[in-house]
């Protein structure tokens, strides 16, 4: 494949603690290693620290400022203020701000992702399909733990038909590859996407327990509220027409703990989940 034809990005939305910035330069570092010249960007919420910008600078990667956060979500989801407790909406909200024209393929990472070999082999490997990501935990592909009152993935798939809309396999949102032709269909349903995650909101347990909102509520297939942006997500590929979807090997793209128990010499790059941050790196050495 040419060069030029594949584009890395991050998202951040800087947090009070300064953990997204520190598991970004791991990130970072971990893939110049092994590859030094292909394009990297991030899309930044509010000012650039100086600390990315000197991260940024050293690493080839070209740093896109964007509004604020809350400001992104009221402008693409007016009123919906219940969504501002949730920080990771915001994965293809400015997919607009990147230089798309001479890319086929687009790769997003979550910053707590670390690389284990060239970048470019997951591009060639993954290229089938218009859209990848390892399957979620908790849901029937990830493994032997299918546990529904984790993940309900057959009210998923209800939600799905009730809704009109193609079922689409549960999976985590931290490490995603598409084709570029994904991008104008996705920031079409930047309204729909948000609005659907506020009424799985309204339909979850939090929302019950405050009190119900003035939205109609959708119900809430997890018991975990942090896989808001994921169940929305899936919905709203499942309004995408034609959409040919694929699971990246978990043994190439290891998310969770799996990197510790499945064979290393397979791994690409690993999504070890900021839980698991300390446990991640007393096994591989920071950069």
């Amino acid at each position: 494949m040419n060069a030029g034809k594949q584009l890395i990005y991050y998202v951040i939305a800087p947090d009070p603690g300064g953990r997204l910035p520190r598991q970004w330069a791991q990130s970072l570092r971990s893939l110049r290693r092994f590859n030094p010249e292909i394009a990297v960007h991030l899309l930044h919420c509010g000012e650039v620290s100086r600390q990315i910008q000197e991260e940024s600078d050293r690493n080839k990667v070209m740093v896109h400022q964007l509004p604020e956060y809350f400001d992104l979500l009221e402008k693409y989801a007016p009123g919906l203020d219940s969504l501002r407790s949730f920080p990771t909406l915001h994965k293809f909200l400015c997919l607009d701000r990147l230089p798309l024209d001479n890319v086929d393929q687009l790769l997003y990472l979550d910053c707590d992702t670390y690389w284990f070999a060239d970048p470019a082999l997951l591009f060639q490997r993954y290229r089938t399909d218009h859209f990848y990501a390892c399957a979620e935990v908790g849901s029937r592909a990830f493994g032997n733990w299918y546990d529904p009152a984790y993940l309900d993935e057959d009210q998923v798939a209800a939600l799905s038909s009730a809704l009109g809309l193609a079922v689409v396999p549960p999976f985590n949102t931290g490490i995603m590859l598409m084709h570029t032709v994904m991008c104008s269909r996705l920031l079409a349903l930047r309204p729909w996407f948000l609005a659907t995650a506020a009424r799985l909101l309204a339909g979850s347990s939090v929302a019950q327990a405050a009190g119900a909102g003035s939205l109609a509520a959708l119900p809430y297939p997890s018991s975990n509220t942090w896989l808001l942006d994921e169940v929305a997500l899936w919905l709203s590929l499942g309004a995408i027409p034609g959409l040919q979807m694929g699971l990246f090997a978990q043994n190439e793209v290891p998310i969770s703990n799996l990197h510790a128990v499945l064979p290393a010499e397979d791994r690409l790059v690993a999504h070890y989940f900021s839980i698991q941050e300390d446990d991640f790196f007393r096994l591989f050495p920071r950069l």
